[in-house]
């Protein structure tokens, strides 16, 4: 099978699939979808010659809708029926719910069963029932999916026109709940999405506000990498590398900034950590090392103005091209550009144009499927090692396994319950395992206190605000700044919202995504609100 080669030549489709699907040279007719798996091999002719086009990554499964989704989430496909997985439908004596995409049915019997009103009674073996005749929704939910029912279902139902909401009631269309991270929203409800973005439920939908955002690219612990397009994965590499810069394509000689970070061991292992930040903007290099920043002016490029303040626990460089770096003085940097620059951007943050499956583009303009080959083609010095392998620390440290993966709990704990359904901990939990097995020569306490705060993070951007620290458990004093008798300053894990500077009253530097950043803050008096 050849790879790859549409990348330089006859490439016009390579960039155009959906966004949650990639380009693939195997496609055959026994491709993964969530209606295969009701349906078996019907539609797979054996000998069929492989072709090219768009599909699904592994381990995922196209839908009715042109989407990849995992197979927790596949629909369940019966009859000219689409359900909803996790759905349930009774019929004929069996009750059926949807699940990994096929109906799971079990025997039930309808023996003197009552609905409470407005909802009535449906039994389908019953000739007299009142039935479903035309394709229609039976809920708010499957209205906003699509799903429209064609067979009987029996069980206490809505009489016609009305539409079951979700909570146990009938409705009309207009009044439709929403539905938002497993919550429901009555009609008239707002949300509030980033960069001040809203959404108004209307008949069951969100409408939403599209004002265009800062994108961000997150590096945080041992070498974990969340591009501007969302894409994590991990990357070891003992050298210096490019995370974004605007010197690409067509604009490889004429760009405006660079970032790069140097990466270290940390541990012994074999994964690194980020120990400094380079920023070149204009004719200013910027570097972050030791907690505190150096600043060097270069003889070549133009001036571009550009604030440094302390936010928090994070040290905050803020350019007037739309460039702003957020760091933590130890292994986290946050970068964000203005949407400006999508589509315009390049290195280990991706391409920020809102695709994930182009975000391995190497400095060669090639799409790799490989961590390892997209970092390696990033390093700054032509003489450091390529990587080769991938670390897990927690085998080349059995010992430390046991403890990592008890003091990282926390992040699946219900102190973070509440962030759950809004950032999925999943990846950060693995990366908090990997990070405190890794950190075996001193700060190993560091180590995992910084991935949690990654998850917490996330969360807190998410409107879920978590207390996690602890006097015992990553604790953070901020008395230290307090004069003596006083007590002004105070911790805030989530930010403060209402913190207000004479430099932001005077447009000098904005707030942009910054309000959110834990640490100490001052709570200032009444008389004197500004810091």
């Amino acid at each position: 099978m050849l790879w790859g080669w549409r990348e330089r030549v006859c490439n016009k489709d390579v960039g155009s699939c959906p966004k949650s699907q990639i380009f693939l040279y195997n496609l055959t007719t026994c491709q993964q979808t969530c209606r295969s798996l009701s349906e078996g091999e019907t539609h797979c002719l054996k000998g069929f010659t492989p072709v090219d086009g768009c599909g699904c990554p592994d381990h995922t499964f196209l839908d009715e809708k042109g989407r990849c989704v995992p197979l927790a989430k596949c629909s369940c496909y019966h009859r000219g029926l689409y359900l909803e997985a996790g759905d349930v439908v009774l019929r004929q004596e069996e009750r059926c719910v949807c699940r990994n995409g096929r109906l799971h049915c079990t025997q039930v019997k309808l023996i003197g069963q009552s609905c409470a009103a407005p909802k009535i009674l449906v039994d389908c073996n019953n000739l007299t029932a009142l039935a479903t005749r035309e394709p229609r929704p039976t809920s708010c939910q499957t209205l906003v999916a699509g799903y429209y029912h064609t067979d009987c279902v029996s069980g206490c139902v809505c009489p016609e026109g009305l539409l079951d909401d979700g909570r146990g009631g009938c409705v009309v269309e207009e009044e439709c709940p929403c539905v938002h991270n497993k919550d429901l929203y009555s009609p008239g409800d707002k949300i509030k999405l980033d960069c001040n973005n809203t959404c108004t439920c209307q008949r069951g939908r969100w409408q939403c506000t599209q004002f265009l955002c800062h994108g961000t690219c997150s590096i945080y612990g041992s070498g974990h990498y969340i591009t501007f397009d969302g894409k994590h994965y991990d990357f070891d590499g003992h050298c210096s590398y490019v995370a974004v810069q605007d010197y690409c394509g067509q604009n490889s000689s004429t760009g405006s900034f660079s970032i790069i970070t140097e990466n270290v061991p940390c541990g012994t292992t074999g994964v690194t950590c980020s120990k400094a930040i380079k920023i070149f903007i204009g004719r200013t290099e910027l570097k972050l090392e030791d907690k505190r920043r150096q600043v060097v002016q270069l003889e070549e490029g133009h001036h571009v103005a550009y604030t440094t303040r302390e936010v928090g626990q994070y040290l905050v460089v803020e350019a007037s091209s739309g460039i702003i770096v957020i760091w933590d003085k130890k292994t986290t940097i946050f970068i964000k550009l203005a949407p400006s620059y999508k589509g315009t951007v390049c290195g280990l943050c991706g391409n920020f144009d809102d695709r994930t499956s182009n975000d391995f583009t190497t400095r060669d303009h090639m799409v790799v499927s490989s961590e390892l080959d997209f970092g390696n083609s990033w390093k700054e010095a032509s003489t450091c090692p390529d990587v080769s392998t991938v670390p897990d620390p927690c085998s080349l440290n059995p010992h430390r396994r046991s403890w990592a993966e008890k003091q990282c709990s926390i992040i699946k704990s219900s102190v973070f319950s509440v962030c759950h359904s809004k950032v999925d901990p999943t990846v950060f939990y693995e990366a908090c395992v990997q990070d405190s097995c890794s950190c075996d020569t001193g700060g190993d306490c560091e180590c995992f206190c910084s991935a949690v705060a990654s998850y917490a993070q996330e969360c807190t951007k998410a409107e879920a605000c978590v207390f996690w620290r602890t006097p015992d458990l990553c604790p953070i004093f901020c008395d230290y700044y307090n004069p003596p008798d006083e007590c002004e300053w105070h911790y805030e894990p989530c930010g403060n919202r209402s913190f207000e500077t004479c430099r932001t009253i005077n447009g000098i530097h904005s707030n942009i995504s910054v309000s959110y950043l834990e640490g100490c803050y001052p709570r200032c008096p009444m008389d004197r609100p500004i810091y």
